[in-house]
């Protein structure tokens, strides 16, 4: 299962520098469901192709996540919001009407900020 919402989450940060061929078959197979013999079937090529491709895509996304580091940043990032959020929180519930405002600014800013990552 780890290995499936890891490559989920690398497939949307590098989708894009993938092959078209790469890109088909790692969305029908980890988000369609399909299945090795199903893919060979649909795209008229052998089992293996499509277990090759597949495995040179997952190792292409691994290597350019060693290099580029998008989704941990991204994890990284979501963390100290998340926390920024809870501190605002806590905190504009002791405010004054006053500061109240600007502050619930502040977190709806973050908020903003968070839904655009």
């Amino acid at each position: 299962m780890e290995k499936f919402v890891e490559i989920t989450y690398l497939y949307d940060f590098y989708e894009s520098l993938l092959t078209d061929k790469q890109r088909e078959l790692l969305m029908r197979y980890y988000f369609d469901d399909y299945s090795l013999g199903e893919l060979a079937s649909t795209y008229n090529i052998s089992r293996q192709s499509v277990f090759d491709t597949i495995k040179k895509a997952e190792q292409k996304m691994l290597d350019y996540e060693a290099k580029l580091g998008l989704w941990n940043k991204y994890v990284k990032q979501e963390k100290i919001l998340t926390e920024a959020k809870a501190k605002l929180n806590a905190f504009c519930k002791e405010c004054t009407n006053k500061n109240n405002r600007q502050l619930e600014e502040v977190l709806e800013l973050i908020e903003k900020l968070s839904s655009e990552m």
